[in-house]
């Protein structure tokens, strides 16, 4: 684990932040989850949603639908059964924090359109393979109807398919799984993790971290 946010003890927390842990690893997405993560107040569990952030490493949580947290309330984030994507079972993590007053809506996400990632495609991709050609494995990048057509949905056939267990974590995902950046395979690729079946993706080398992030956050908005 790298660091938390808020921090160990920290005081006076905005109650519009995401609870955050930061691993040195990319976690199994499928292991994050509610039943993984737990925020509580003495009786006060609050409903989460959680996510995981493949490019920044980041287990991400928060009370459902972004809902502020109680003012002036000691909490306990905890979290339990994740695994990385060797299989092995990361450490109980658990951190306290007292929220203050302030309520600060955190910044939009999912908001990235087809427009701003459409060039990172076509310079990275389109032109050294995924252009609909014999050589694209059946992904076609080049607009946003093709892209969608050919990767929303659609089993990573490297990992034998959606209903495969696969290798390790990455097993069994489709190239863009609904607005699910953590399950989608396509990402993987481009971050050259050294999980993904084949070559990393584009040839040339891995993509700037803040072009990947883009895409993620594209894929969080549902691929719009």
């Amino acid at each position: 684990m790298l660091g938390t946010r808020p921090e160990e003890g920290e005081t006076d927390v905005d109650r519009g932040v995401w609870l955050t842990i930061t691993y040195d690893r990319p976690l199994d997405p499928r292991t994050v989850g509610r039943e993984s993560v737990t925020l509580s107040s003495g009786p006060l569990v609050p409903f989460l949603e959680v996510r995981f952030d493949p490019v920044t490493r980041t287990l991400r949580a928060r009370p459902f639908g972004g809902r502020p947290l109680e003012p002036s309330v000691r909490y306990t984030l905890e979290v339990s059964g994740v695994r990385d994507l060797d299989g092995a079972l990361a450490k109980v993590r658990a951190f306290g924090f007292r929220t203050g007053e302030t309520f600060s809506a955190p910044p939009g996400e999912g908001l990235t359109t087809w427009a701003s990632v459409a060039p990172i495609f076509t310079t990275h991709c389109v032109d050294a393979c995924h252009d609909g050609g014999a050589r694209s494995a059946g992904l076609d990048l080049r607009t946003l109807a093709s892209t969608r057509e050919t990767t929303v949905g659609v089993p990573a056939d490297q990992t034998g398919g959606t209903g495969a267990v696969g290798r390790l974590g990455l097993g069994g995902m489709a190239r863009i799984e609904g607005a699910d950046p953590a399950r989608s395979y396509l990402l993987y690729k481009m971050l050259a993790d050294p999980h993904v079946w084949g070559e990393p993706m584009p040839p040339g080398g891995p993509l700037a971290r803040s072009d990947v992030a883009l895409v993620a956050d594209w894929i969080l908005g549902g691929a719009r």
